[in-house]
């Protein structure tokens, strides 16, 4: 057996042994003929009940594109009138390390 089984891996005979275990048709040992013989049916494979993704559904017409993005201040001066000094203010206790001004890759 270990001569037949020698030329595969460890993890392809202990899959070959599980297989062979979960089929409830075997009543005896295997012989490595048996182990190593491809299986005769497909696995099942579960068909997922989650909706396909669609990207025109995540799209909005305020999007802005990457690498468009305004800094904090500039959103802070013209939707809330604050000062250059205030907005900056609150834009750098926003971002103690400074505001990320490149596109992060996905």
């Amino acid at each position: 057996m270990l001569g037949d089984l020698g030329k595969y891996s460890v993890v392809d005979v202990e899959r070959a042994c599980m297989r062979y275990r979960m089929n409830g048709e075997n009543r005896f040992f295997p012989t490595s003929g048996q182990l190593m013989a491809p299986p005769k049916e497909k696995p099942v494979v579960a068909k997922s009940n989650l909706k396909q993704y669609n990207s025109t559904e995540f799209t909005h017409h305020d999007a802005v594109a990457p690498g468009k993005l305004k800094p904090p201040y500039l959103i802070l001066m013209e939707r809330r009138g604050m000062s250059y000094d205030d907005a900056m203010a609150a834009q750098n206790r926003m971002f103690p390390n400074g505001f990320p001004s490149k596109v992060v890759p996905r």
